[in-house]
């Protein structure tokens, strides 16, 4: 008599199938055929799975394992993307226990996942930060403002390269540059050329200020509201500034009063007396820095050096009376 027992392996495990022989005549029985057949059964209930749990054997196979890997190998400044290491449930067998199996299949995926991770998993490169200037074209007046446009690092990824990833940010730039431009920019003017003389208005002492030009130069002063009003601006920083840069820049003058005197013509010939001319510097032809004495001598020096040039050149030679003798007759 026999009987396929299963061994008891528990939660997990799968058990192989265990004969247990109760040997033909093991029993007697002076009763009957039965009886001996009854004694050889309760041999089995008793013993065969005694029997089997002791000398059956367990299998146990690895339940599924998957872990999620980031890629490690992208490079400073790059994200790697996931990638999902599965050991598939069953892969691997245990006549030992569940934990056995479980930490072949553990095993493969320490050995195995980051490697393929690594290998098959993405690498994600964000662009640089990328700008470019661009000038706003759709003023009907004035000149387009230069307007910076830019996109800030990480707009655009790439699992090319980053090389990839930064061209796309270029691209878009250019593609949206003007738009940006004129739908942000202005229409501005800049300011023409402007003077004006200013009299420096600090002197003492009598003297009398030079006037000194102060001007604005042209693309000083912007507006964007018109071509006045950028000019206008330009007038009122000359009107603002243009004293003070004449005080400070001007310098103090005195200028000569009149002065002259007689000059007698002496280039004449024997026969004739040179006439008197009158010789004069007007006021304000010579100037000094230092002082009206110095102006006044200024001309005093001209009269002096220049009067009897002066009047021989337009005195006139008055001729000397000669004894004129009547004979008279008696």
């Amino acid at each position: 008599m026999s009987v396929n027992v299963l061994r008891n392996c528990g939660s997990g495990g799968t058990a192989t199938g265990y004969v247990y022989i109760v040997a033909a005549g093991k029993f007697t029985s002076a009763i009957s055929q039965d009886d001996a057949d009854r004694q050889a059964d309760e041999d089995i209930q008793q013993h065969a799975q005694r029997f089997a749990d002791s000398l059956g054997t367990c299998v146990w196979t690895n339940a599924v394992n998957t872990r999620t890997y980031t890629r490690n190998n992208c490079g400073t400044g790059n994200v790697g993307g996931t990638y999902d290491y599965t050991v598939a449930a069953g892969k691997y067998s245990s006549n030992i226990s569940q934990a056995d199996a479980d930490a072949q299949a553990e095993q493969e995926q320490l050995a195995n996942g980051q490697a393929r991770a690594n290998t098959y998993g993405t690498c994600t490169y964000y662009s640089a930060a990328f700008g470019d200037d661009f000038n706003k074209d759709d003023c009907l007046e004035g000149e387009g403002e230069l307007v910076h446009y830019a996109l800030p690092q990480g707009a655009y990824s790439s699992t090319i390269s980053q090389a990839d990833a930064n061209q796309k940010a270029r691209n878009a730039v250019y593609a949206d540059g003007q738009a940006y431009a004129n739908a942000n920019g202005n229409c501005i003017f800049f300011n023409n050329w402007v003077d004006g003389p200013f009299q420096k208005n600090d002197c003492t002492g009598g003297s009398t200020g030079s006037l000194v030009y102060y001007y604005v130069e042209p693309g000083t002063y912007i507006s964007t509201i018109s071509q006045e009003d950028a000019d206008q601006m330009a007038i009122a920083a000359l009107n603002a500034g243009g004293q003070a840069y004449a005080n400070a820049n001007g310098t103090c003058a005195w200028y000569n009063a009149a002065y002259g005197k007689n000059f007698v013509k002496n280039n004449c010939s024997s026969n004739g007396n040179g006439s008197t001319v009158y010789y004069e510097v007007p006021a304000g032809i010579y100037t000094s820095t230092i002082s009206q004495a110095d102006a006044d001598q200024k001309a005093i020096d001209a009269v002096n050096y220049d009067g009897q040039e002066y009047a021989n050149i337009n005195g006139t030679c008055i001729p000397i009376p000669t004894n004129v003798y009547a004979k008279i007759f008696c």
